[in-house]
């Protein structure tokens, strides 16, 4: 569940939404790997972005390079969560490392080796 964040008023974030800014923050490339469930992004991850997209100093994502990775058991094989996330991640100043990121499509059945 996301701890509720009053930012207008100037109040300190909550120890965990803190270590999770900063983590990131430390980070030089944030790798977002998620599963796709009905072409829509899991909540959790929603909020972790939302926790992330805050525009109160330190801008967590400004600059911050991002690569997207998905997979779905239908037959698209999460093309749409990179999208999803996309959108949620450009207005906070992230940048996406590529709009063609693969997708693994049918990930519950098992793979024939080559």
């Amino acid at each position: 569940m996301t701890p509720r964040l009053d930012t207008t008023r100037g109040r300190p974030f909550p120890a965990m939404v803190d270590a999770l800014r900063d983590g990131a923050l430390r980070a030089d490339v944030l790798l977002i790997v998620t599963p796709e469930f009905s072409r829509e992004v899991p909540g959790g991850l929603a909020d972790f972005i939302d926790l992330l997209s805050i525009l109160i100093p330190p801008t967590v994502l400004a600059g911050k390079p991002v690569a997207l990775r998905s997979a779905s058991p239908n037959r698209f094989g999460g093309t749409f969560s990179p999208l999803q996330l996309g959108h949620r991640l450009r207005p906070a100043g992230a940048e996406i490392l590529t709009d063609r990121d693969p997708a693994v499509r049918r990930a519950h059945r098992p793979r024939r080796r080559a």
